[in-house]
């Protein structure tokens, strides 16, 4: 069981749990309302280690806690505030974006928000650790509009995330 003493603005956690050794989740992330308390999570194997990851939320707050044997009482998540990711999808040359949205998956949770005008987007807060950035932007030229697709992996710890599209033409 997973308690939140303290959850700010937030009123849904993202929450996932993932076992070490398969690096797969146990079972389907789900989204846990704060408004119904405590969080008991599907049963577990004994003998496995887990990673429970928590946001990152709404609000930008995240929690990973690494449960070595399975506790049998309430476990507190402390969630933490992470930094906010700022950054641009930049359009092939002789096109522009015209919407579309960018993913951030990462072990354990996978965020998406849209992309506004000039293919500028901001997560509020995302965790510190690899990161790969999915895009899906409609992109349009003088005479079609097309949906494109972009993969960004960076670094732990990047605040600012330029992504530059490649063209298609002539393919």
């Amino acid at each position: 069981m997973l308690t939140f003493p303290q959850t700010g603005d937030d009123t849904t956690l993202p929450i996932a749990v993932l076992d070490r050794e398969t690096a797969r989740t146990a079972f389907p992330p789900r989204s846990h309302d704060v408004a119904d308390g405590d969080f008991q999570a599907p049963a577990l194997k004994e003998g496995r280690t887990y990673d429970v990851v928590v946001g990152p939320t709404e609000h930008g707050l995240f929690a990973r806690l690494p449960l070595e044997t399975l506790p049998y009482y309430p476990v507190a998540v402390v969630l933490e505030r992470v930094p906010g990711v700022q950054g641009q999808v930049v359009a092939p040359a002789g096109e522009e974006i015209r919407g579309g949205e960018i993913r951030a998956v990462g072990p354990g949770f996978d965020v998406a928000t849209e992309l506004e005008q000039g293919g500028r987007f901001a997560f509020a807060g995302l965790p510190t650790e690899p990161i790969s950035y999915r895009v899906s932007a409609k992109l349009r030229d003088r005479d079609r509009t097309r949906t494109a697709h972009a993969r960004h992996d960076v670094q732990e710890g990047e605040s600012w995330v330029e992504i530059t599209m490649e063209s298609d033409r002539g393919r």
